[in-house]
């Protein structure tokens, strides 16, 4: 099952230099996107720390082989 998101990463981004540049709070952030202000703080926690690559989700769940899933 893939996972839902609810921004994209070009919106990601684009509220977190908005963030970054003054122009608008976590607050106002979460609420016109109605997410969660812990979701835009971890956007922009990962955006300074990696860069605009980390705010691209992946669209599938890791699937691990089996072999490696049984082993002790």
């Amino acid at each position: 099952m893939g996972r839902k998101v609810k921004a994209s990463p070009e919106i990601k981004i684009k509220v977190v230099k908005e963030y970054l540049a003054g122009e608008k709070s976590v607050k106002q952030i979460a609420c016109e996107l109605q997410v969660n202000c812990h979701s835009v703080e971890d956007w922009i926690r990962k955006y300074k720390s990696f860069g605009s690559e980390a705010l691209i989700t992946k669209n599938k769940n890791t699937c691990y082989p089996p072999k490696l899933k049984l082993k002790p």
